[in-house]
């Protein structure tokens, strides 16, 4: 299995960027500063039959978005089971593992090339894969497929981490985007590019 660096949570008196278009306003090409952190776990358990998938919709399924527009939700999974975890984006397109972010694929015809497995998300590095959430976000779907013979069961466990956002003024925002290079080197700020996962950003 590849050697990752995983970046720890976000944590409180850390700066956020919110890097690229992706992003709706107020976040957009915005630099917040984190109030308040507070982590918690999910855990689900689900049945997939063999030769066929199954989708975890994370807002309607999970309810894991914030529901206020200053809160951001730093989500992290782990996966247990014989199943291979593709990770579907609002338009219908999925993250490749092994090819190119966004590339159109389905689970069904893209074997394991654009997948996550049980070694690639296991429970002590559970941020290998992370989303960044926030409240008006399209949700995201994980697709779970089962390509064995029989039906296997399988364990997802979310690591949530609700982070409350403050505003940063106008002549902080300059000063620290001026300077982005070094806050970073130090630590003091994350870049947030739009559904970021770990394992691109930190492979």
């Amino acid at each position: 299995m590849p050697e990752y660096t995983i970046r720890d949570y976000l944590k409180k008196g850390q700066y956020v960027y919110f890097l690229g278009k992706g992003w709706e306003d107020p976040f957009r090409n915005r630099v917040y500063k984190i109030g308040f952190s507070q982590r918690f776990y999910h855990r689900v358990g689900y049945v997939v039959k063999y030769l066929s998938y199954y989708n975890v919709n994370l807002l309607d399924d999970l309810r894991l978005y914030p529901d206020s527009e200053m809160t951001l939700y730093e989500v992290g999974v782990a996966l247990k089971g014989n199943v291979a975890l593709y990770v579907q984006l609002p338009l219908g397109q999925y993250y490749f593992y092994l090819e190119k972010v966004g590339a159109p694929s389905s689970p069904l015809v893209a074997g394991y090339m654009g997948a996550f497995l049980e070694e690639d998300l296991p429970n002590e590095h559970p941020l290998r894969l992370r989303e960044y959430i926030t409240k008006n976000e399209q949700t995201i779907t994980y697709s779970l497929y089962n390509d064995t013979s029989v039906d296997q069961k399988v364990v997802l466990t979310f690591f949530v981490n609700r982070l409350k956002l403050e505003e940063v003024p106008e002549d902080e925002q300059k000063e620290i985007l001026e300077n982005i290079e070094d806050y970073k080197a130090r630590g003091l700020l994350v870049e947030l590019p739009h559904w970021s996962l770990s394992v691109w950003a930190q492979r």
